[in-house]
């Protein structure tokens, strides 16, 4: 994918973690993310959307970068 450049959400006590990755393409692609409380801890929320054109291979993929950014985001979470 190369070089992106990742633009968040302001500070906000909401949990509110949205962001826009811009590709070394100029492609802009908005993130929604949420962290919501709960009774063990928190939950973190990532919603990932098939973009149009992109075909279901490349959908496929980027699920699985994003799960596995989001194991690693959860291994550094609970040392």
């Amino acid at each position: 994918m190369g070089r992106v450049k990742i633009k968040f959400a302001s500070d906000n006590t909401f949990g509110i973690l949205d962001h826009y990755v811009m590709l070394p393409s100029g492609e802009i692609i908005y993130n929604p993310m949420r962290v919501f409380q709960n009774e063990n801890g928190s939950e973190l929320v990532f919603t990932l959307y098939q973009r149009p054109g992109m075909s279901d291979q490349n959908f496929r993929h980027d699920e699985e970068l994003v799960a596995s950014d989001l194991q690693r985001l959860k291994s550094l979470i609970e040392k």
